[in-house]
């Protein structure tokens, strides 16, 4: 009894399309179902949780936020006026450059007012997307008024999440410097926070308290430094 030849070759190859049909369904890294961190597999490749193409909104409540917590104090009162603020705000550009994507940040511009927020009160993650609008709110900030740091302070400490550390930026020119020990000893009792301190030292005269501000840094196990034009040029 003859088989046609084209009917046999169909009897042997359809066994084996079939295994590699099943095989192909329950592969790993092919299913379109979503993993725990909500994101489909095909969205995983190569791709790290949070390093994705969401927007400036992103904060660091969004699933996979692993990093430290970091707050910005930029004094922006009339005494930070011309080369003071420019340093100010290349200091501020290069922190927060320098932030991986595991970090969350949050820039907080203080004068006499009420403190502005880049994130309202809640942290954005280091993201290009969040840098960038940073920046773009660094190149329009504008001086203005007395500087008052323990409101900034309280401001600050409602922060989500709490900051692991504070860079305050600032000239030293700030009125109410006295009333900062008290201010952090009711909002951090046990000085878990870090303040990184930065002055610039810009072309106005001012009556910046150092010692104040090394005590400030010091106390909290942070550090204090000096930034002018001269630094920036080597």
């Amino acid at each position: 009894m003859r088989i046609n030849n084209q009917f046999a070759i169909s009897l042997i190859a359809w066994p084996i399309l079939f295994a590699i049909g099943c095989a192909q369904q329950h592969s790993p890294g092919v299913s379109p179902s979503a993993d725990a961190n909500g994101y489909h597999l095909e969205e995983r490749v190569n791709l790290h949780p949070l390093e994705t193409t969401r927007t400036a909104t992103t904060t660091f409540s969004e699933k996979g936020w692993d990093g430290t917590s970091i707050v910005v104090l930029l004094d922006t009162s009339a005494s930070m006026f011309g080369s003071s603020l420019t340093l100010a705000q290349h200091e501020v550009r290069s922190l927060i450059f320098e932030l991986p994507p595991t970090n969350a940040f949050n820039v907080v511009f203080f004068a006499d007012r009420t403190p502005f927020f880049l994130g309202e009160s809640q942290s954005l993650l280091a993201s290009p997307e969040n840098k960038k609008r940073a920046y773009e709110e660094l190149e329009k900030c504008a001086v203005r008024g007395i500087g008052l740091l323990a409101p900034a302070l309280e401001a600050v400490f409602r922060n989500v999440p709490r900051p692991d550390q504070v860079y305050l930026v600032t000239d030293g020119d700030i009125d109410d410097l006295e009333d900062v020990d008290a201010a952090l000893l009711q909002l951090d009792p046990q000085k878990k926070v870090e303040f990184q301190i930065i002055q610039v030292v810009g072309d106005q005269t001012n009556r910046a308290d150092l010692q104040k501000l090394k005590q400030i840094s010091g106390s909290t196990k942070g550090n204090f430094k000096r930034v002018s034009a001269s630094d920036l040029a080597k």
